[in-house]
């Protein structure tokens, strides 16, 4: 999966590129609010997708809750150390 951002004048700017079994939408999905980039698929993939209305209901100890989590936390300083 390419996850890339386009800026005001339409221009495409990769931000990664995810294997087997990343995650994608983890910071909407916990701090809310609305998507901050795109993604495409870059070959054929299975996805397993958590909707809100489930994720509310696991408790913030949960293992994988904690996870993602620290996936966003370093998410966010690698985009701190691009912009």
């Amino acid at each position: 999966m390419e996850v890339f951002r386009q800026d005001e004048n339409g221009n495409k700017k990769v931000i990664a590129v995810l294997g087997k079994q990343e995650v994608f939408g983890e910071m909407t999905l916990l701090e809310g609010g609305t998507r901050c980039a795109n993604i495409i698929p870059l070959e054929d993939c299975e996805l397993s997708v958590l909707s809100f209305q489930s994720f509310k209901d696991i408790p913030d100890t949960n293992p994988g809750v904690i996870a993602l989590r620290k996936i966003m936390e370093q998410r966010k300083k690698s985009d701190a150390l691009l912009a």
